[in-house]
């Protein structure tokens, strides 16, 4: 299973655009667009409604309850990991 993830780093120059990009990729008619065009699942509740079930049915993207049993959640990374991450982000932002 994946997870997928965006962030505005505090220090964007371009916070405002980034901000306003997540937020138009989040609205309801884009998510579902995107899922749709990507063969891919949605959590966006407003995009799941307008998809209706029509998302394709894999096995890999909606997991049975016997496979999510025997499943790992992604567990959050420690702190001294968390800083390396940031020291990334940080080095490429420059």
């Amino acid at each position: 299973m994946w997870i997928d993830c965006l962030a505005v780093v505090a220090s964007s120059r371009h916070k405002k655009a980034a901000l306003e990009f997540t937020n138009f990729i989040n609205r309801g008619d884009i998510a579902a667009l995107n899922a749709a065009e990507l063969g891919s699942t949605t959590v966006n509740v407003a995009a799941e409604k307008i998809l209706n079930g029509q998302t394709p049915l894999a096995i890999e993207l909606y997991p049975s309850q016997k496979t999510l049993s025997i499943s790992e959640q992604y567990l959050p990374i420690s702190d001294a990991n968390l800083r390396q991450r940031n020291r990334i982000i940080r080095a490429i932002a420059r």
